[in-house]
């Protein structure tokens, strides 16, 4: 089975550091498809944390900034 598609990706107000912004997406995305969520929720989830950290300077987004993701992913899981 191949599933197609075109995810929207997420706009930013400034990128400062493109570092990481690929293994966050990939980390982010293989924790949804995990979670039994679709390709297409498994991208949106992967944008949003990459999104996240291409606005911050090196690899590591501060917690208080990365926080409202996590609580919503684990908002979505529970439906």
């Amino acid at each position: 089975h191949q599933e197609r598609g075109v995810v929207a990706g997420q706009k930013v107000d400034q990128v400062v550091d493109t570092t990481a912004a690929g293994d966050s997406f990939n980390g982010a995305y293989l924790a949804a498809w995990c979670h039994g969520m679709s390709m297409a929720d498994s991208c949106y989830w992967g944008n949003a944390l990459a999104a996240q950290v291409i606005q911050c300077k090196g690899a590591i987004v501060p917690t208080n900034q990365i926080n409202h993701i996590t609580t919503a992913m684990s908002e979505v899981n529970e439906n």
